[in-house]
């Protein structure tokens, strides 16, 4: 058996080696780890500030990692050719998410060799011993998930799915971590990861997940540290220590934190939640305490 995993990139190639290092590290079974570089032209790196698209191919290709351009054209509007829908700000970064699953879903890309593919967010990093198969085992879809009321907003997208409805109670899938059973998936293009007003990425797959109750699904579990301010995403609820995975949140800085924040945020969770990872981050040794952007977290000096 062999597993696909995929992770999508787009300002912060940093991330790379780590994700990488982790996998070989803690992964047993046997599996091809992809980059999609969704990065455009314009793109700026977040802790070099140079053109990140060349940062991303440069270091997949330090790390032996297949890497994927994914086509700009995706993040227009569908009346000019892409994949965001009309009205909605096509490069906006949940737009971007949604447009670059979508985009790998409809390729055909995912019917190849493999029996099954992770998706990941390019944030999310594996924390300890995982053996593919009994992850796998059992279920043709795996993912992190949320559910809630979901209600028409002016200029949103709604979904024609929900007929005359202004509200529907959805559960969905989020794409923060998503498992497929390519044996047992086979309508993987009918998945859909755009959403609605206050669902992120995603919402739509509470139709898909109605229309295939011959799929088994499982919902995995994830809570978050608010000290740290990072979720943890496990199968089974566990402690933060024996999670499976490490989600560092706002993997490409969409909150606007300073690069010091930012680093400091990482180094920490790293340090704290993955000890045996000895990275090549080095500390800041920061002089004054950083503040995030809203001023409601900081890292005072140690």
């Amino acid at each position: 058996m062999k597993t696909l995993i995929i992770s999508t990139y787009y300002n912060n190639p940093h991330h790379i080696s780590h994700q990488a290092y982790l996998l070989k590290m803690f992964v047993d079974g046997e599996y091809d780890f992809v980059v999609l570089n969704d990065a455009g032209l314009t793109t700026r790196s977040l802790l070099s500030d140079n053109p990140s698209c060349f940062e991303i191919k440069n270091e997949c290709g330090k790390q032996n990692i297949e890497s994927i351009f994914v086509p700009q054209y995706i993040h227009t509007n569908i009346y000019q050719g892409g994949l965001v829908p009309d009205g909605l700000p096509a490069n906006h970064p949940t737009e971007r998410h949604r447009a670059t699953l979508n985009w790998l879903f409809q390729s055909g890309f995912l019917r190849t060799k493999y029996n099954h593919a992770i998706i990941m967010e390019s944030d999310m990093f594996l924390k300890q011993k995982l053996n593919i198969k009994d992850f796998v085992d059992g279920f043709d879809i795996m993912g992190t998930w949320r559910n809630g009321l979901l209600q028409k907003m002016p200029g949103q997208s709604w979904n024609p799915k929900c007929g005359d409805a202004t509200e529907i109670d959805a559960k969905w899938l989020t794409f923060q971590f998503l498992c497929i059973n390519l044996q047992t998936i086979t309508n993987i293009s009918d998945l859909d990861a755009g959403g609605f007003a206050g669902s992120d990425s995603g919402g739509n797959t509470h139709f898909f997940l109605k229309e295939n109750p011959q799929y088994k699904v499982k919902f995995i579990a994830k809570w978050n540290d608010i000290d740290y301010q990072v979720d943890f995403i496990s199968q089974e609820p566990t402690t933060c220590e024996d999670a499976q995975f490490l989600h560092l949140r706002a993997g490409t800085n969409w909150d606007n934190n300073s690069k010091e924040y930012y680093y400091e945020k990482m180094y920490r969770a790293f340090e704290k939640f993955i000890p045996s990872y000895k990275t090549e981050l080095l500390n800041q040794n920061i002089q004054s305490k950083l503040y995030s952007s809203d001023h409601e977290h900081c890292y005072a000096p140690r």
